[in-house]
C-alpha cells in the first residue's frame, strides 16, 4: 500500500475508509497491508486487507489496475465458496483513499480473528502436522 495514505486525522500509513475507524497494522504482505479496524455502524472489529493500488497513473493519481482488481476478485471468489472454521469470511469490498492525490485502492473487509497469524503459531509451536487442532479449538493447549 502507498505509505502516503492518510486517515481523516492525517496520520501517515493508515488508509482512509468511510465507515471504519482504522487502528493498528496487523500485518504486511507482498500485495497488501492488513489493518485492525472498527466498523462505526456496529462497533464490530474487522480486518481491512488494503491492496497496493500500484504505480501512479498517467494523471499522477493511483488507481487500481486490472491486475489488482482481478486479484481482489479472485480472493473474494475463493473465500466466498470455501467455508471453514479456520478461514475468515469476506464481509465487503470497499474503496479507500490512497494518498493525497485523489487516488483510490481496494480493500477487503474481513472477519477479525484475534488469534494471531499462522507465522506466529509456527514460530511458537514449531511445524504443524496434518489434523493439528487450531488455537480456537477446545482441544488445543498451549505448550
Amino acid at each position: 500500500m502507498d505509505e502516503s495514505a492518510h486517515t481523516h486525522h492525517g496520520e501517515p500509513g493508515r488508509p482512509d475508509i468511510e465507515g471504519y475507524r482504522v487502528g493498528r497494522m496487523l500485518g504486511r504482505g507482498s500485495t497488501a497491508v492488513v489493518w485492525l479496524a472498527t466498523e462505526q455502524a456496529t462497533g464490530a472489529s474487522v480486518a481491512l486487507k488494503c491492496f497496493d493500488p500500484g504505480p501512479s497513473g498517467a494523471a499522477g493519481g493511483t488507481e487500481p489496475g486490472p491486475e489488482m482488481e482481478e486479484a481482489v476478485r479472485r480472493e473474494v471468489r475463493i473465500l466466498s465458496v470455501v467455508e471453514h472454521g479456520h478461514l475468515v469470511a469476506v464481509r465487503d469490498v470497499v474503496r479507500f483513499r490512497a494518498g493525497d492525490d485523489g487516488g483510490t485502492g481496494l480493500a477487503l473487509v474481513l472477519d477479525y480473528s484475534p488469534g494471531g497469524s499462522l507465522a506466529e503459531l509456527i514460530a511458537a509451536r514449531g511445524s504443524l502436522g496434518p489434523g493439528r487442532p487450531s488455537p480456537s479449538s477446545p482441544r488445543w493447549r498451549r505448550p
